[in-house]
């Protein structure tokens, strides 16, 4: 069976940018995806893909902001969650084509969500988002996240605040379950 046709790392990085950008604002402003994305400051960092293109991990940075706080002024759990799940989908566009109908071009749909919440995110501090693709098969895929505080906008990463692992089902008409 021939390799899936895919994006050049280049296309797919602006696809991703893309798919950030209209998250976090444009249309769907008032989205819950907006809510829990400021788009002030969240950007793509890196993007790489193994020769192979069996894996790939991108890295988003971006600050915590009011609208994401809890009553102890940190980002909330339910707001990671949604980050992770946002983030994790962007990264599937290493592996497809971006072309209805092929394989992973609708991005596919959650199938699990895990999250372990590691140590409090506080409001005003930066993250990076690190996300890599573990496997992306026929008809499913498994993307694992790290969102990591960090000392500043561009700065070193100082603790891990959460860990996600977020399955995903191709809802493309060429997948088959």
């Amino acid at each position: 069976m021939p390799a899936p046709k895919v994006l050049s790392l280049e296309d797919a990085r602006v696809a991703i940018e893309e798919f950030i950008h209209n998250l976090s604002n444009g249309d769907r402003e008032s989205s819950f995806s907006a809510a829990a994305l400021d788009s002030a400051s969240l950007r793509l960092i890196d993007l790489t893909r193994s020769e192979d293109g069996r894996y790939s991990s991108i890295v988003c940075e971006m600050q915590a902001t009011d609208k994401m706080a809890n009553g102890l002024g940190n980002v909330h759990g339910g707001c990671v969650a949604t980050i992770v799940d946002c983030i994790t989908s962007a990264c599937l566009y290493c592996h497809t084509s971006n072309e209805i109908p092929d394989p992973w071009s609708m991005l596919g749909v959650s199938q699990s969500l895990s999250i372990v919440y590691l140590s409090p995110l506080p409001i005003d501090q930066y993250m990076d988002i690190i996300i890599t693709v573990a496997n992306v098969g026929r008809s499913i895929s498994v993307t694992q996240a790290e969102i990591w505080v960090k000392d500043g906008k561009g700065g070193k990463r100082l603790r891990k605040a959460a860990l996600g692992t977020h399955t995903k089902v191709d809802n493309s008409s060429q997948a088959k379950l």
